[in-house]
């Protein structure tokens, strides 16, 4: 699988505003969230019913509100991609992943963060434990889409909470 070639749309789908339930992904104001509130109030006098949902950022986890009225316009739900990848090399400044299908995921750092932090001393100890026994050190990564400033862009996350040493 090759994640060079993913287009924003390609993890969006249209859903009705009346398909909107607790705990499933909706787009708030350009973030992927995780809804916590979703209101429908009763139809008014002009036959209009509105609906109130609330969100919790998957990216930033700030709260999201959005109003608008029920059945006259659709939303945007997230498709949120996770994959296992292969952590095959580590040194001072950089760390290397691949994919299933054996092409390289690039633009991993550790300059952002400095050599000594956290996230690399956990990578070059989970490595150096998974090449010592002859398994495979999997870091888990997450793609979702975002707006930031008018413009939609994948967000990719490496969760380190979840880097394990696997057969």
């Amino acid at each position: 699988m090759s994640l060079s070639n993913d287009s924003f749309d390609a993890y969006i789908t249209p859903i009705q505003h009346t398909h909107v339930k607790l705990k499933k992904l909706f787009m708030i104001k350009g973030h992927p969230c995780r809804v916590t509130n979703a209101d429908i109030s009763a139809p008014g006098k002009h036959g209009h019913a509105k609906l109130n949902v609330t969100g919790v950022c998957l990216h930033c986890d700030k709260k999201f509100n959005m109003a608008g009225l029920k059945g006259h316009s659709n939303g945007q739900q997230p498709d949120i991609l996770k994959l296992e990848l292969d952590v095959s090399y580590v040194d001072e400044d950089n760390f290397q992943l691949m994919l299933e299908d054996g092409d390289i995921y690039n633009g991993v750092s550790f300059e952002s963060h400095g050599s000594q932090s956290q996230e690399h001393l956990k990578i070059r100890d989970k490595f150096e434990e998974a090449v010592s026994t002859n398994k495979k050190c999997i870091v888990m990564l997450t793609r979702m889409p975002l707006v930031v400033n008018g413009r939609e862009e994948l967000f990719d996350r490496l969760n380190f909470d979840r880097l394990d040493v696997k057969d």
